[in-house]
């Protein structure tokens, strides 16, 4: 059978594809103009809102001002290239992939419109923005109706957000009343959904999205938690090892589905390194903010507690950071080890990422760690005008050190520690139980 495969590639705010490209810049670079097995693929890429010059990056940021206009975008696109049997791949990252989602529930509710009412798109976003209860109004006189309705076949986003750029509580409120959804449900036309997602952002402006209700049985959905802030799951920092883990799992399971890559380019442009540091994007106007709101923004697992999250997963790449005792996300109910995140899976789940490093994870460190045979093994923490003593668990001479100290450090101090097998050296805590700290080395 002749189809092709249309691609759409919807980029977060700000983001422009001559700097640091994201995942989304990647992605849409990397699609091969005819796959392997012959069918033609065709790429749709919008840089999102916030990329038209100053004016724009202000409004589009803090608003969402310019978030129809990508909408209809992207759905106009699907209009003007669809033919029966053709296969459609949505990627978004950040509200890129609020974009991806929106294209998602414009095709559920209306149907891919005629051309010849294209002229009347506006009408139509107004009625996939609008309730469903003034939908079930309109039933009788609804003229999308008998519109077809295409399978998605793979939707791959990354840290949806309802992200408003600017951290001011009342500019978020009004974006997300401009863009928000009514229901995160997974459109039953998506055959699979992959959603990657940030454990370390802290940033509320930045909540993440997850899609809630019942997995269709004709559905595959997984929504997996990585290391790192939400452009280092997305993309556009220099350092791209940990938005480059995240896009080789995206990649592999489009690749499974049947898109075709330039895996030359890809070569050249991935350098995954899951144990690298995380970001810091929780900078001091997100501090002030969370101020405010009485304490920092902690992400949650499993979302909500009034609503169901489908398909939840964590990378096996997490539980490898944590072995390494030089990394503790703050995650209230993240499992914590391996063993209770595995136990945690619903019946008859597998997850065969995360069972391979149950049989080698020891083996799998970014260093070596060397284990404290005596007291000898004793350190100083220099912070601030005090120091105390401490004493060495394990330590490696890149990574960092596992110690026993009565000095309580919340995990972002920065200090410095003089130990013998490593000399003086910066340091920064990354985890606190008891009278033990996972100290990780300043790069």
């Amino acid at each position: 059978m002749t189809y092709k495969r249309i691609i759409l590639c919807c980029d977060g705010t700000w983001n422009e594809p001559q700097n640091n490209p994201t995942n989304i810049v990647k992605i849409a670079r990397a699609i091969q103009p005819m796959a392997e097995d012959g069918h033609h693929q065709v790429v749709f890429y919008d840089q999102g809102v916030g990329t038209l010059g100053r004016v724009d990056r202000f409004f589009g940021g803090a608003f969402g001002m310019g978030m129809e206009r990508n909408v209809l975008r992207a759905y106009r696109f699907l209009v003007h290239n669809y033919q029966h049997g053709d296969e459609i791949y949505c990627f978004g990252f950040s509200r890129g992939a609020y974009t991806a989602r929106a294209v998602v529930g414009m095709v559920h509710a209306l149907g891919l419109v005629s051309k010849q009412q294209l002229h009347e798109l506006g009408d139509a976003y107004r009625y996939y923005r609008s309730t469903p209860e003034q939908r079930a109004k309109q039933w009788l006189n609804n003229p999308y109706q008998h519109n077809y309705r295409p399978a998605i076949r793979m939707v791959g986003v990354f840290d949806t957000v309802g992200a408003l750029g600017v951290p001011v509580l009342a500019f978020n409120h009004l974006g997300r009343s401009r863009i928000g959804f009514f229901d995160t449900h997974l459109s039953p036309l998506v055959k699979h959904g992959y959603h990657a997602l940030a454990l370390d952002e802290k940033r509320e402006p930045f909540a993440p999205d997850l899609w809630t209700g019942e997995i269709q049985p004709d559905q595959e959905v997984e929504q997996c938690w990585f290391a790192g802030v939400h452009s280092d799951i997305g993309g556009g920092y220099p350092r791209t090892g940990l938005s480059d883990t995240c896009l080789e799992w995206m990649l592999e399971k489009a690749r499974m589905l049947g898109l075709s890559f330039d895996e030359f380019y890809l070569e050249q442009q991935l350098r995954t390194a899951p144990m690298q540091r995380e970001h810091n994007s929780y900078t001091l106007p997100y501090r002030l903010l969370a101020f405010l709101n009485n304490g920092a923004y902690i992400r949650r697992i499993y979302g909500r507690s009034d609503e169901t999250a489908m398909g939840i997963r964590v990378h096996s790449s997490v539980y490898q950071r944590i072995e390494s005792g030089y990394y503790q996300p703050q995650n209230p109910d993240l499992p914590a080890t391996l063993a209770d995140y595995l136990a945690s899976l619903p019946a008859g789940v597998q997850d065969p990422a995360a069972k391979v490093v149950a049989k080698d994870g020891r083996e799998r460190r970014q260093y070596p760690r060397v284990t404290a045979k005596t007291d000898a093994d004793s350190a100083r923490l220099y912070l601030s005008t005090e120091a105390f003593e401490c004493q060495v668990l394990d330590y490696s001479e890149q990574g960092g050190v596992r110690l026993r100290c009565s000095k309580a450090m919340q995990p972002g101090t920065r200090l410095q520690l003089a130990f013998e097998k490593t000399g003086l050296r910066q340091a920064v805590c990354v985890w606190q139980r008891g009278d033990e700290s996972g100290l990780s080395f300043a790069a």
